[in-house]
């Protein structure tokens, strides 16, 4: 059965600056739940779930309607006109870099990609989101799972970090801390609301 959900009339919506959507390997199910609400809350667009090297996805917890469910409810509580998208599938991670990445002629010049690795010598994301061309309307955040990405899929980054034909990619850091997936999310998500309100 299909679930519909009607969100209650506001008057206006604040529009960011800039556009938010998450690839984020996905967590445990409790955990994951709370991140759907909490990037809902932070205005994100798309949430997008990554399967990496070092990823644990127990199939019998996933529930793409129930994840639909989890960003529903959020928009409603924090009065939200827009609800982001959620990817239904976690897509391979090599199949997300071929297609958003080596597909350089479909690749949008108006985008930036924010690669989240901590324990590197990375620019902040602070200072990477000041930093901005103004022609960036969107930003794409990867965080990686528990145990961090693997030195293989690092390596990958790297590639097309410094490729000419690549779209805007470079790691950022988030911090000295290390972070679960989840906070790590978040923390990304908070950081680009905040710059999108000290730039209006």
């Amino acid at each position: 059965a299909e679930c519909v959900r009607k969100l209650r009339p506001q008057d206006s919506a604040a529009t960011p600056r800039l556009k938010v959507h998450l690839y984020m390997a996905p967590p445990k199910k409790q955990q994951r739940k709370w991140a759907l609400e909490k990037l809902t809350e932070l205005g994100v667009d798309g949430i997008h779930f990554l399967d990496t090297e070092f990823s644990t996805i127990d199939r019998k917890d996933w529930d793409p309607e129930r994840n639909r469910l989890h960003v529903w409810e959020a928009a409603e509580q924090c009065e939200r006109l827009t609800v982001p998208s959620v990817s239904q599938h976690v897509q391979p991670l090599s199949i997300f870099i071929k297609t958003h990445w080596q597909q350089s002629s479909a690749v949008p010049t108006n985008e930036a990609w924010f690669i989240c690795q901590e324990r590197s010598k990375s620019e902040p994301m602070a200072d990477a989101l000041r930093d901005l061309s103004p022609a960036i309307d969107t930003v794409n955040v990867l965080v990686g799972p528990e145990g961090g990405w693997s030195p293989s899929e690092v390596e990958l980054f790297a590639q097309h970090a410094t490729a000419p034909a690549s779209p805007s990619v470079q790691s950022v850091s988030l911090g000295s801390l290390v972070l679960r997936a989840e906070t790590a999310s978040i923390t990304s998500a908070a950081a680009i609301m905040l710059h999108n309100d000290s730039s209006q």
